[in-house]
């Protein structure tokens, strides 16, 4: 959506996000960064995008692994013994709108210990903890000084003005929250 809404204008994306699960696209904008480039009539931004789950949903930030029915159906040929343990354990969960399947575990999952080691392995390889890679990545921002708090505790804006909300490319209808743009 992000991407559709600047691409009219000339914004990139650097990173492919087409027929891409949004669990995905959390653990490549979360583990490594990711921006938005926009670059045209002089102007020039650059902002690191992490993309996440819906937030109206508590249940999209549970952790768990993933699989495409592909992906699962080879899980289960070559692990089926696994398989076995983890239906008896009641962690697979209902295929997904998109086909994904669901299966409930946690990186420090008692399951562990009757589960294979390679497929172990291959479900960690598939693992999501949403909370933990947004909280890493917005400690790496504030590590790298980009996230800055106020005295309250909040995030601070930098210095200084601003032209990102309201410029000749484009205006975001509610203006700048902060009234940076009005700033010189």
């Amino acid at each position: 959506m992000f991407e559709q809404s600047f691409a009219s204008l000339g914004g990139t994306l650097t990173f492919p996000t087409k027929d891409r699960d949004v669990y995905d696209l959390l653990k490549e904008t979360c583990c490594r960064h990711q921006y938005f480039v926009y670059e045209q009539d002089g102007i020039s931004y650059r902002a690191r995008v992490i993309v996440t789950p819906h937030f109206s949903y508590a249940e999209n930030f549970v952790p768990h692994a993933r699989f495409s029915q592909e992906a699962w159906d080879g899980f289960c040929a070559e692990f089926p013994e696994d398989r076995k343990i983890l239906e008896k354990a009641g962690r697979i969960g209902k295929q997904t709108k998109n086909n994904m399947v669901i299966l409930d575990i946690k990186k420090d999952d008692p399951l562990e210990k009757q589960i294979g080691y390679a497929a172990w392995q291959i479900l960690l390889s598939r693992f999501y903890d949403p909370y933990a890679l947004i909280a890493e990545a917005l400690t790496d921002e504030y590590k790298s000084g980009n996230l800055i708090p106020d005295r309250n505790g909040h995030l601070k804006r930098s210095d200084g003005p601003c032209s990102y909300c309201t410029n000749a490319a484009w205006t975001f209808p509610e203006g700048c929250p902060y009234g940076k743009t009005a700033q010189q």
